[in-house]
């Protein structure tokens, strides 16, 4: 067959160019068939924190578009930042000035939003308990606190925070803790691993986009390594009272666990420490030495025992060695009637420094001294340690006077209070039971007290808080005479010269008796 070729400059049919376009119009589905009644996005509305991203989903609902018509995405905001792939967005970079923001979907004539709130920026950090040394096995003295704080510093209450240990082996209390008033939350408490070393403990707020989240916490896991030795320089110990005197040193060394520095070539003369105390040395003291006598002082009922330092360090002006003296006719009573081991346990503190060496220029720690029965003032112990412990055991509600109580011997003091147990003991009226004022309360367990253990911390010492015993009183008033039996612990403290040596074990000065 024959074809014919007809040339034309004419374009191409409009139907073939029709079809094209049309073609053109379905790949984004925007032909005139296809209508897009509505756009929603999802979720909405949104909270988000500072620099935290979310993901919105944008949903088209249309007729006759194939393929699905695109989207496109705006934020009202040139502080936000959009990652659009499709139906989907991811929204980066918001910060609080960006707030509130709405960010649009649109397809095909339609679109939908979201409203976008930014919370206010908020900063966890730690507060306070951080970088503590303790005794391995035992909760840290400061339970370890964070701060969540929002714009301005503004405490943030009312957060829930969870603390858990991270490394270490301990062990926490009362993990979960909401922010208080003052933005702060403290775990229960943080119990050292039984190892010697470093232990963490991680805070962790909830919510998100907070900075400094999770706070780290580390402390120093330490063993015991403070000595207590004791030397009878009398007539041999009963196995009851050999039994009471390892009870208390025991005690103390759980309380007082931080090693002193030795004593090397150290020396005493007969009568340095009491009048019947032996020669001593040379010998290297690690930590305190104490010289113990069960000897006669004033017969049955009378005092029962006097110890106190009579060789101080030169640097940190803590004991090196001391005296204890106990009555032969009342041990036997004491041990009978259970007292002893507290009895033992209270002299032994009087040797370490409690109520013998509160008035050392280094501490300064005795005010206002009383001299009854003239000259009765409201004498208190002032340093800070022991004055901060003495509020968190009840005493913010203690309207007596000055902080922390020292026995004054005035009106509510026990009948016969005198020279012996003024201005050295925890004032009895105030602190009844505590084992550190100047009588043991009968029919109760005389608490070594944490607020004692913050006095010996206010000496110098290294103290485990969790060493001693439990001990939370009530002081709405200045309370008033004792109602228990009460045995009085007499003229208890040794008040001879004491000896400040240096490192070398030789005498550089003597305090003489005031």
């Amino acid at each position: 067959m024959r074809q014919t070729v007809v040339r034309s400059n004419r374009r191409p049919l409009l139907t073939v160019v029709g079809v094209i376009v049309a073609a053109a119009a379905c790949s984004n589905g925007a032909g005139p068939s296809c209508v897009v009644q509505s756009v929603s996005v999802s979720p909405t509305p949104v909270t988000l924190a500072i620099a935290q991203t979310a993901t919105l989903t944008a949903s088209v609902n249309a007729t006759n578009c194939t393929p699905a018509p695109s989207v496109s995405w705006s934020s009202g905001s040139a502080a936000v930042a959009l990652l659009a792939n499709g139906t989907s967005a991811q929204i980066t970079g918001v910060s609080a000035t960006a707030s509130p923001i709405t960010v649009t979907a649109g397809a095909g004539g339609q679109s939908g939003s979201s409203q976008i709130t930014v919370t206010p920026p908020q900063t966890v950090v730690a507060f306070v308990g951080n970088g503590q040394t303790g005794l391995v096995g035992f909760a840290l003295n400061v339970r370890p606190g964070v701060r969540l704080t929002g714009p301005g510093s503004t405490p943030v209450p009312n957060v829930s925070v969870t603390f858990t240990v991270a490394s270490g082996g301990g062990s926490v209390a009362t993990a979960t803790v909401n922010t208080n008033a003052n933005g702060v939350a403290q775990v229960g408490s943080w119990i050292l691993g039984g190892s010697a070393g470093i232990n963490t403990l991680t805070a962790t707020v909830s919510g998100a986009g907070i900075q400094g989240n999770p706070v780290t916490f580390s402390a120093t896991g330490a063993t015991a390594s403070f000595n207590v030795t004791i030397q009878n320089v009398g007539p041999a110990f009963s196995p009851a009272v050999q039994a009471a005197f390892t009870s208390a040193v025991a005690k103390w060394q759980q309380i007082i666990y931080q090693d002193l520095a030795d004593i090397p070539g150290f020396t005493a003369n007969p009568g340095d420490c009491g009048t019947n105390s032996p020669a001593i040395g040379p010998v290297t003291v690690d930590d305190v030495l104490i010289l113990v006598r069960i000897d006669s002082i004033d017969g049955p009922g009378g005092v029962l025992g006097r110890a106190g330092p009579c060789f101080i360090r030169l640097s940190g002006r803590l004991t090196i060695m001391g005296q204890m003296t106990f009555d032969s006719a009342d041990v036997a009573a004491l041990s009978a009637q259970g007292s002893l081991n507290r009895v033992i346990l209270h002299e032994m503190g009087h040797v370490l420094g409690f109520g013998t060496l509160w008035t050392q220029a280094q501490f300064d720690c005795l005010q206002d001294a009383s001299n009854p029965p003239g000259n009765v003032r409201d004498t208190f112990f002032s340093c800070s340690k022991a004055l901060a412990m003495f509020d968190s055991i009840g005493g913010t509600s203690y309207t007596g006077g000055n902080k922390v109580p020292v026995e004054n011997c005035g009106p509510a003091s026990p009948a016969g209070c005198g020279a012996g147990s003024v201005n050295g003991h925890w004032r009895e009226p105030t602190f009844v039971e505590e084992l550190m004022t100047g009588y043991l309360q009968g029919g109760v367990t005389n608490p070594l007290s944490r607020l004692t253990a913050a006095a010996m911390e206010d000496l110098g010492y290294g103290v485990n808080y969790a060493g001693s015993d439990n001990y939370v009183h009530t002081f709405t008033l200045l309370a008033g005479p004792s109602r228990e039996s009460l045995l009085s612990l007499g003229d208890d403290r040794y008040r001879g010269p004491i000896s400040v040596v240096d490192r070398s074990g030789r005498v550089v000065e003597v305090i003489r008796p005031q």
